[in-house]
C-alpha cells in the first residue's frame, strides 16, 4: 500500500476522485473513533492525516506506468 499525502484535502479529494475514475484501487483513511476526534490537540497528526491522505493498492495486474503516470498528474495538479 501506498500513502500519498497532499497539502489540503481538497487536493486529497481530487486526487481520489481521479484515481477511482480510472479504475486505480484507492482507498481513504477511515473514519477516527469520536474519542480520537473529540481529543486536544494530541491526535492533530492523525486528524490532518485523515484528511489529506489517499492509499492506492498497487497490484500485479496493474501498469506500473499507469499508475506512476496518475501519480505525478495528482502531484502536478495539486501543486
Amino acid at each position: 500500500m501506498v500513502e500519498l499525502r497532499f497539502s489540503s484535502d481538497e487536493q486529497a479529494k481530487r486526487a481520489f476522485e481521479t484515481f477511482q475514475s480510472e479504475g486505480l484501487p484507492v482507498s481513504i483513511w477511515p473514519e477516527i473513533d469520536p474519542s480520537v476526534s473529540n481529543s486536544c490537540n494530541f491526535y492533530e497528526e492523525a486528524k490532518n492525516s485523515l484528511k489529506t491522505s489517499i492509499f492506492l493498492s498497487p497490484h500485479q495486474s496493474l501498469d506500473r506506468k499507469v499508475i506512476i503516470r496518475h501519480i505525478a498528474n495528482a502531484i502536478e495538479e495539486s501543486s
